[in-house]
């Protein structure tokens, strides 16, 4: 896996550069597996708070029950601390930040993240739980539509994840996410989340889990 960056071209007072995440196949073809554009900007610009929640109802909440019933995830990436509920448009919940790049990466480059590994996917997580409710049928991230930060690092106790579900089919969602600290301030936003949602992913998350268990003692 790489990954390649073009030429920064400005674009009024923030600078585009174009991003790209490619792989080679066993036969030797490389393959581009996602590509996008970053914004770089001179500051961090305000946050609103835009998504509208209704009243949340109650769910699995157990953070050791949606693990082990639902989500793969190994003990590095349990961060769902607490699922405030669902509807059938929106999910919320509390959620860990990532510890130092150290604790994961041997010889990382940075000692400090510039963005949040584990709280950005603990809200693909919460998609998946999501998912589950409405269709009995789990979920993978196909796409972002954008992503914006609004500080220069999460906060280090953690973020409400809020999740709210634009459009909906049988096998697919578009959800637009917010980031909000504890006293309920932006701290990031993903705007068209795209998922594929399909009940076979359901026995391969299951099997998935299991591996993770039989290969731990070793």
């Amino acid at each position: 896996m790489s990954i390649r960056v073009g030429k920064a071209e400005r674009r009024g007072a923030e600078q585009v550069v174009a991003v790209e995440m490619r792989g080679v196949l066993e036969n030797g073809r490389e393959i581009t597996h996602a590509r996008g554009e970053a914004v770089l900007g001179e500051r961090y610009g305000p946050g609103e708070r835009n998504l509208v929640e209704a009243e949340l109802f109650p769910m699995v909440s157990d953070p050791e029950e949606i693990y082990h019933r639902i989500l793969f995830h190994g003990p590095a990436m349990q961060a769902i601390q607490r699922v405030e509920g669902c509807d059938d448009r929106a999910i919320g919940a509390w959620v860990s930040t990532s510890p130092p790049p150290s604790t994961w990466i041997e010889k990382p480059l940075r000692q400090n993240w510039l963005t949040d590994p584990l709280a950005i996917d603990a809200a693909f997580q919460l998609l998946v739980l999501w998912t589950r409710e409405r269709f009995g049928a789990s979920s993978l991230p196909t796409a972002v539509g954008s992503y914006r930060q609004y500080r220069r690092t999460f906060p280090a106790d953690g973020v409400r994840v809020l999740a709210v579900v634009q459009r909906v089919s049988d096998h697919r969602a578009v959800a637009d996410i917010e980031f909000h600290d504890a006293q309920g301030d932006p701290v990031a936003r993903i705007e068209s989340y795209e998922c594929v949602i399909d009940p076979s992913l359901n026995q391969a998350f299951r099997r998935n889990r299991l591996t993770l268990r039989e290969v731990a003692p070793s």
